[in-house]
């Protein structure tokens, strides 16, 4: 049953979000667009801490956690969209976005317990002046897997029902 905020009264369709024939830049970015604006608010407040470093913590930690309000808001547009399919995409969408939760979770995981254990400080994975750590613990990379997960899970829940 489409979703009674839905003006046209259509069902969603997860294809509007996969480049191709039935692509949708509107629904795009109805549905990711506070994703995109926690990963910029994330980009901005990792370029400020790198360059303002002697701010008071107060600041640093609000820089710091701001992009979870737009990330939360995030969550609430996927699921306001997901409510709007039929049973069929509904189901496969759940699948996939169990399945990108569980797959960022465990890669965020790993990466913290390789990072304490000092995996990157070894010099296999250090380029001149890069900190490969560093560019991985913002708010964005999360929610760049989730994205990336998603998308993955959808295609292969998909095959099960074709």
């Amino acid at each position: 049953m489409p979703h009674m905020n839905n003006p046209m009264n259509k069902p969603n369709l997860p294809e509007e979000l996969f480049f191709g024939k039935s692509y949708s830049f509107q629904a795009n970015l109805k549905v990711n667009g506070w994703a995109f604006i926690a990963m910029l608010v994330s980009f901005a407040g990792d370029a400020l801490l790198n360059r303002y470093q002697d701010w008071p913590i107060a600041l640093r930690s609000i820089i710091v956690l701001a992009p979870l309000l737009p990330a939360l808001l995030w969550v609430q547009s996927v699921s306001r969209w997901i409510r709007g399919m039929d049973e069929l995409h509904h189901r496969v969408a759940l699948e996939a976005c169990l399945f990108a939760t569980v797959c960022t979770l465990f890669i965020v995981t790993a990466w913290h317990v390789l990072e304490t254990a000092g995996v990157f400080q070894a010099a296999i994975f250090q380029a001149p002046r890069v900190h490969l750590s560093s560019h991985f613990s913002t708010c964005s990379f999360p929610i760049t897997l989730v994205m990336c997960f998603y998308f993955l899970g959808h295609v292969i829940f998909n095959r099960r029902y074709q």
